[in-house]
């Protein structure tokens, strides 16, 4: 004969489904805290199922998911690189999914944790490949933010004499600068108020090497017009590098 347990058995699978994978989750993250050894033999795999549970449509699932990404690049610091371009990219692409002011909250978090504890050239590597020229703007917004926290924490003189990062850095900040989003050309302005001579000089040399791009002014050169600071907008003056 066939239970009440059993027969209730199809109506409560798919709520028990949702709290075994949150439970699961938050056994990730006491790993990451308390047995990060454990965790770094099986980390790619861990990863991708991370990736997948990001994109879950439940919101409490995806939230516990991006918390839990957020959880391993504070804990396991730059053993997070070789999945900081798969990771980084599924976060910015969840800002692209939702509207929901606290997945955005926990996305940029997570972020904000990318870019302080992990390897520069993969973190730029994360936000130049997925979100300088997506169509969403919260994700070009959220590349802004996090390419002025990058900037923040190494310095003009760190961004300016390491090669190939010095130039994909200047590529993807005077993008960002010439951005249609008003909130991105603002971030960036602000951002890199600190280290405008220096970044100014060495965007010049870059335009003169790169015969053949088109890359908009940046704000700082000295034919860009200030129309209203308040709102961050500016008007610039697009023209083929010398």
């Amino acid at each position: 004969m066939t239970s009440a347990w059993d027969a209730a058995a199809p109506c409560k699978s798919r709520p028990y489904r949702q709290i075994k994978k949150r439970q699961g989750l938050q056994t990730i993250q006491s790993l990451a805290k308390h047995h990060s050894d454990i965790l770094k033999t099986k980390l790619h795999e861990v990863c991708l199922v991370l990736i997948e549970e990001v994109k879950n449509q439940r919101s409490a699932i995806a939230c516990e998911a991006i918390h839990t990404i957020d959880e391993l690049y504070i804990q396991l610091q730059k053993t997070m690189d070789p999945e900081v371009e798969t990771t980084g990219r599924a976060l910015l692409l969840k800002l692209a999914q939702t509207n929901n002011n606290l997945l955005h909250q926990e996305v940029n978090l997570a972020l904000d944790a990318m870019v302080e504890n992990c390897s520069h050239g993969r973190i730029l590597s994360a936000l130049f490949n997925t979100g300088l020229t997506h169509r969403c703007v919260a994700v070009r917004n959220s590349t802004a933010q996090h390419l002025h926290q990058l900037a923040d924490k190494l310095g003009a003189a760190v961004i300016l004499k390491t090669g190939s990062f010095t130039e994909r850095f200047l590529i993807a900040a005077s993008r960002m600068a010439g951005d249609a989003a008003p909130e991105a050309r603002w971030v960036l302005l602000n951002g890199f108020e600190v280290h405008q001579c220096f970044i100014f000089c060495e965007f010049t040399q870059l335009m003169k090497i790169n015969d053949n791009c088109n890359l908009p002014q940046v704000p700082w050169a000295n034919n860009h017009r200030e129309t209203d600071p308040s709102q961050g907008l500016y008007e610039f003056v697009d023209e083929d590098c010398p």
